[in-house]
């Protein structure tokens, strides 16, 4: 998947560093092949099941039932989420 490093190069790799050009390469594949529009859905599907899980499990019952009618929250929440798990890039 990775266009820049040889197999020599990512063996030599931190796992870490692995899994961050192997995450790359995935939303590469997907955003730029239109073969993959179904699992873009499925990849978009997990991510909304992941922010449920990890991010509105803990957000209280009152809340959760107003967030039904405040999508704008519910992309404050998102936005939260992704600048925690580090996707979306640092604003200056």
């Amino acid at each position: 998947m990775s266009d820049t490093l040889s197999q020599e190069e990512l063996i030599e790799l931190p796992t870490e560093e692995i899994l961050a050009y192997l995450e790359g390469g995935i939303y590469e594949l997907l955003t730029q092949d239109d073969r993959y529009e179904e699992w873009r859905q499925v990849v978009t599907a997990l991510g909304v099941r992941a922010f449920m899980r990890d991010h509105l499990a803990g957000v209280d019952r009152e809340r959760l039932l107003e967030l039904f009618s405040d999508g704008e929250a519910v992309l404050g929440h998102l936005s939260d989420y992704a600048g925690k798990m580090g996707v979306l890039a640092d604003e200056e």
